[in-house]
C-alpha cells in the first residue's frame, strides 16, 4: 500500500512539473525584446494611424524617403535616399513588447542609421519620413523589415601529431 501511495505522489509531482514547464514556456514566448519579433505574430498593421496619433500629420510637399534595411550580426543597417528640402528624418521601429511604433535615432540628418544591440534571430520592422524646415513631414516610406542573423558557431577543430606534421 505504501508503494502505491508513493507511486501516486511521484506521478502527481511529474504532472505538476510538466504543467509548470508549459506555463514557463508560454510566459517566455510573450516577452520579446523591444522592437523584435521572434514568434509567428503577423506584421504590425495600421502603422499610419499609430504613428500619426503620436506625431503631426503630413503637411509638406516632401517626397517619401525610400528605406532599405540590411541585417548584420547584432544590428540592422538602415539607409534611405536623401529627400530634397528635407532637414531631418524620423525613423520608427515596431515595438513588439508595447505593441506600438516608437521613434529611434532622434532627429536624423544623414541618410543612414545603425540600429545596434539587437537579438539574434529577431525580426524588426521600420518606417521613415522626411521633415522640412517648417516641421512639415512627408508621407511615410514603405515599411521594411530585417531579421538579425543567428550567431555562427565556431567550427570544431582537432589536431593530431603525425611523423613531423600536425593534421587538422
Amino acid at each position: 500500500m505504501k508503494m502505491a501511495a508513493t507511486s501516486l505522489r511521484i506521478h502527481r509531482l511529474a504532472v505538476l512539473a510538466v504543467l509548470l514547464i508549459i506555463i514557463i514556456v508560454l510566459i517566455s514566448a510573450n516577452t520579446d525584446d523591444v522592437g523584435a519579433r521572434s514568434d509567428n505574430r503577423a506584421a504590425p498593421l495600421n502603422l499610419e494611424a499609430a504613428r500619426n496619433a503620436q506625431e503631426q500629420e503630413p503637411g509638406s510637399s516632401l517626397a517619401a524617403p525610400a528605406l532599405t534595411a540590411q541585417a548584420a550580426a547584432g544590428q540592422i543597417i538602415l539607409t534611405w535616399g536623401a529627400v530634397a528640402n528635407a532637414v531631418s528624418y524620423e525613423l520608427w521601429v515596431w515595438d513588439w513588447a508595447a505593441n506600438e511604433w516608437r521613434r529611434i535615432g532622434g532627429d536624423l540628418t544623414g541618410a543612414s542609421y545603425t540600429h545596434s544591440g539587437l537579438a539574434a534571430g529577431a525580426e524588426y520592422y521600420y518606417a521613415i519620413r522626411a521633415v522640412d524646415a517648417s516641421g512639415g513631414t512627408s508621407e511615410w516610406s514603405q515599411q521594411v523589415s530585417a531579421t538579425v542573423p543567428a550567431a555562427l558557431a565556431a567550427p570544431a577543430l582537432t589536431a593530431q601529431a603525425a611523423a613531423g606534421q600536425i593534421i587538422l
